[in-house]
């Protein structure tokens, strides 16, 4: 008679399954059946995918001299080889030996969401394990969720003003003048505060602003505003800082106001002190002797003190008279 096709066995490697071919046998005598185990296969990496990171020369090397995974041979500088081990990442002189060969440590594998299915069993049938593969929790897309973006609150800190922020902050407010004259004036070279206040004590008049420039004014300081008195039509001078007024253009500098300063610090009236920064060019320690020992007098408001090329002129308001040294006395 034909005997029946016996399978083998089954044989599971990794995720897929695959059923030996029936073969035919001969009967087999009375005995008790033995029962087949399923083959045992476990999942391993590749270990040649760091060949693929070499340079080709290195590549070559490695592959020509049977250097095995996971050493590779390189070259260095001076010309002598060099084994690299891209597992422990030592590097070494000589060739690895037998011994390194054998004591490879073998990279882990990445766990898997189902890698009690994919590990060894032992007589489990084909619906054992595909029951236990439907048993594994599936993985959930996790979707990010959009929050608000919160505004920053604007931080305010306390701003100190320096000297130097109040040059680039303040400046000086003349009366308006004429767009073409100013134009004029500034294409000659002459600053736009000094050209502004040329042309509002010259009524726009570019000829005299020209001949007041040539007297080489200095420049008001930003704490100074050139105005025009509401009811005689005059130009005065206002200080925003301390808060006062004058008829007679200042005379100090910026550069020289810490030091009449000082000179106000210590008691000695405004006038006096302005003079005699004026006369000694800044030098409050010149001006501090001078003032001690002639102990002065303020001039007469009949009197303007005037810098021109440098040099201190004193002018008679009321007789246009122009002196070059002290009308009065004590003189310098």
């Amino acid at each position: 008679p034909t005997a029946a096709p016996v399978v083998s066995g089954q044989v599971l490697t990794g995720t897929v399954v695959t059923t030996a071919t029936p073969r035919v046998v001969s009967p087999a005598p009375a005995t008790a059946p033995v029962a087949v185990r399923p083959a045992t296969v476990v999942a391993t990496s590749t270990t040649s995918s760091y060949l693929n990171k070499l340079h080709p020369a290195d590549r070559e090397r490695t592959i020509r001299m049977g250097i095995p995974a996971p050493w590779s041979c390189h070259v260095a500088p001076d010309g002598r080889p060099y084994y690299v081990n891209h597992i422990t990442k030592n590097t070494q002189w000589t060739p690895p030996t037998a011994q390194q060969r054998q004591h490879q440590p073998q990279p882990q594998p990445k766990p898997s969401p189902y890698q009690s299915a994919n590990v060894q069993l032992f007589g489990q049938s084909l619906h054992q394990a595909n029951a236990l593969h439907h048993q594994q929790p599936t993985r959930q897309r996790v979707v990010p969720i959009a929050r608000p973006v919160q505004q920053q609150q604007p931080i305010i800190r306390q701003v100190t003003h320096t000297m130097a922020s109040m040059q680039v902050t303040k400046k000086c407010n003349f009366p308006p003048v004429s767009t073409q004259s100013l134009y004029a004036l500034t294409s000659m070279g002459f600053s736009s505060d000094l050209a502004k206040e040329a042309l509002a004590r010259n009524q726009n008049n570019v000829e005299k602003s020209i001949q007041w420039l040539s007297t080489s004014p200095i420049a008001l300081s930003p704490a100074w505003d050139l105005r025009v008195d509401k009811k005689s039509h005059r130009l005065y001078y206002a200080n925003k800082e301390e808060k006062f007024t004058q008829w007679d253009r200042p005379i100090i500098s910026q550069k020289h106001e810490p030091m009449l300063k000082s000179l106000l610090s210590m008691g000695f009236p405004r006038r006096c002190a302005v003079e005699a920064l004026a006369h000694y060019k800044g030098d409050a320690q010149a001006a501090t002797n001078w003032i001690l020992y002639n102990q002065p007098k303020p001039l007469p408001s009949s009197y303007a003190i005037l810098v021109e090329n440098g040099a201190i002129i004193y002018l008679n308001k009321t007789n246009n008279q122009r002196y070059s040294t002290r009308p009065v006395k004590p003189t310098f």
